[in-house]
């Protein structure tokens, strides 16, 4: 039996350490995208960009929360198809979680874009602390549908038993931003855009890993449940 699927066979133990070590450090480094974006402002920016990011974090994290949500609701029937060899099912589930990111982060950016003052001032920003909010918004904006998309994999790619590659599929883009923010922030002095658009952009790059890993090495590569 493949080593992904071998939940039938192996030790409860085991199986333990196998899924929930690389599960935990997978969602710890997610505290890295806020943490670093506060440590680069902080020391390039100041008090307001910090109250920015203090602003939109919990936007990020409750949108976020819907990618999560999608992925473990449907990352649970993919362990019941699997458990019963049904890879056609758990393609086509996998195919309606894309289905229902892509619904949502069309939805969520359209929101943000016709509302964001509304819906910044209803976090809290006021006065400089909404125009700096707006300049960070923007882009982090534009990768929250990556950032769902992140957590949509990483479940699916547990349920596969694919703990390993679904902790790179959060953590590799989440050390990616390190990078990305001494070179926006530090380097080409982009301020708070610059933080934003690293954040983005290593989403994305988590969401191409994730594609990437279900395509090349899956069983339960995409399918829509029509087809």
């Amino acid at each position: 039996m493949s080593k992904d699927l071998s939940f039938g066979t192996e030790k409860i133990s085991r199986l333990l350490l196998q899924q929930a070590i690389p599960a935990a450090l997978g969602i710890l480094v997610l505290s890295v995208y806020s943490l670093v974006d506060t440590i680069f402002i902080g020391q390039y920016i100041g008090g307001v960009g910090i109250a920015a990011i203090t602003i939109v974090s919990p936007i990020t994290f409750l949108v976020s929360s819907i990618g999560s949500g999608i992925g473990m609701g449907g990352s649970s029937l993919i362990s019941i198809r699997l458990g019963e060899n049904d890879f056609d099912q758990s393609r086509k589930i996998v195919g309606n979680q894309s289905l229902l990111v892509l619904f949502f982060s069309v939805t969520i950016l359209l929101l943000g874009f016709l509302f964001y003052d509304g819906i910044l001032k209803s976090f809290g920003a006021h006065g400089v602390s909404l125009v700096a909010s707006q300049e960070y918004f923007y882009f982090t904006l534009l990768g929250l549908p990556f950032f769902m998309g992140q957590m949509m994999l990483n479940n699916v790619l547990r349920a596969e038993g694919k703990a390993r590659a679904a902790m790179l599929v959060l953590g590799l883009p989440a050390f990616l931003n390190i990078g990305l923010d001494a070179l926006f922030i530090a380097k080409l002095d982009m301020g708070l855009n610059g933080a934003a658009m690293a954040t983005a952009i290593s989403q994305f790059s988590g969401v191409v890993l994730g594609i990437s890993i279900l395509l090349l090495n899956s069983k339960i590569a995409f399918r829509l449940a029509h087809s």
